[in-house]
């Protein structure tokens, strides 16, 4: 995963800058690192327990989860294309993806889209998806271990209902040919404001 961003951000037709670009490599340096510790750590640990064990069974209890698994059904459930989860946990019945931002700048709408992909899951396995889960990571300036922060939240009732129910309200927009109005507040890290030219009193330059 963080293979393919450091691919992606040193195309040339990406347009972020030389010092954004040296940034987002070193963070994604600074994570790949920690987390391969922390994979060599766990693989050491089942071996000392059980020298005997197989390859197998070594990666089953090393990473018990299934990494950018492709869920083709997701058009049936409202999204462009075929989406991958960053986590799927099969035994758990649990999805969830990794964030990126500060932990103080969570945003609701993570929650629906990753029930849309429980949604999807479910009817593509014909299995329940129970959690959902967002894993923010902050890689910290001061010191090479990222910061981690997990949100656990259940794939509930309410939750399915709201994410159809603005599924079906963003589907009349596209089909009606409406146009959603602009945001009170833009982040500015939105890749969309040179098209959407909301003003500079409405970007928010704290996202």
């Amino acid at each position: 995963m963080l293979q393919d961003i450091k691919k992606e951000i040193s195309k040339p037709s990406n347009k972020l800058k030389q010092k954004e670009i040296k940034e987002i490599l070193k963070d994604c340096d600074s994570v790949l690192e920690f987390e391969s510790n922390q994979l060599s750590s766990r693989i050491h640990y089942f071996i000392s327990r059980n020298e005997s064990i197989t390859k197998s069974s070594l990666i089953q209890h090393s990473v018990p989860i299934v990494l950018n698994e492709e869920i083709k059904e997701a058009k049936a459930m409202g999204f462009a294309d075929k989406i991958t989860p960053d986590f799927v946990f099969h035994k758990e019945k649990a999805i969830g993806d990794m964030k990126t931002y500060q932990f103080d700048q969570k945003d609701q709408s993570y929650k629906l889209a990753i029930t849309g992909y429980a949604l999807a899951y479910e009817k593509q396995h014909n299995e329940d998806i129970d959690c959902g889960f967002i894993l923010y990571c902050l890689p910290h300036k001061n010191r090479f271990t990222p910061l981690f922060e997990l949100e656990v939240f259940p794939i509930s009732d309410v939750l399915r209902k709201n994410f159809i129910e603005k599924r079906n309200r963003l589907a009349q927009m596209v089909y009606k040919k409406i146009k959603p109005n602009l945001a009170t507040k833009c982040p500015e890290s939105c890749p969309y404001l040179s098209k959407c030219a909301p003003g500079k009193s409405r970007i928010d330059k704290n996202k």
